[in-house]
């Protein structure tokens, strides 16, 4: 059964591109490819993601954030991951400070990402079910008209 979920995978290697998709795509994602930070915009505009993973270097260092910033901007709910072959405690603290949901070096054993990736949608699935669940119930108690029936047991 597959699972809907959808992943834009942005970075300029064409080669890590492929082989992402592939992988991902074998795990059953739908995956959206984009090999600059003007065509992950565009995506990230006119599509709709549940998960984000950009390289932290997309032609100009730092420019994976810039596509990080836009899709907590646009889709707030993402996933939104960072992958690099350069890691560094300054970046590691910029990935923090936007947001990033996880910060990956490139070479990680793929099923790790995979794993990391759905443990981390159910997560925050099961979070906002039970907050939904709050919201639908708070609403209960302030709408008088819903109120009645509780109203007359407790009167």
């Amino acid at each position: 059964m597959p699972e809907n979920i959808r992943v834009l995978f942005v970075d300029d290697d064409p080669t890590l591109r492929l082989i992402w998709s592939a992988i991902l795509a074998g795990e059953g994602f739908q995956v959206s490819t984009a090999s600059t930070v003007p065509e992950a915009l565009k995506l990230i505009t006119g599509e709709t993601y549940d998960v984000l993973i950009a390289d932290l270097n997309i032609g100009q260092p730092g420019d994976g954030f810039t596509v990080t910033s836009a899709m907590r901007r646009v889709q707030p709910n993402v996933l939104t991951i960072i992958l690099t072959g350069y890691p560094a405690f300054q970046a590691a603290l910029r990935a923090i400070h936007d947001q990033v949901d996880d910060f990956l070096i490139k070479g990680t054993d793929a099923s790790q990402v995979v794993k990391a990736i759905r443990e981390s949608l159910a997560r925050d699935r099961k979070r906002s079910s039970c907050c939904q669940r709050w919201r639908c119930w708070h609403r209960m108690g302030r709408d008088s008209a819903r109120q009645w029936p509780y109203r007359r047991v407790l009167s």
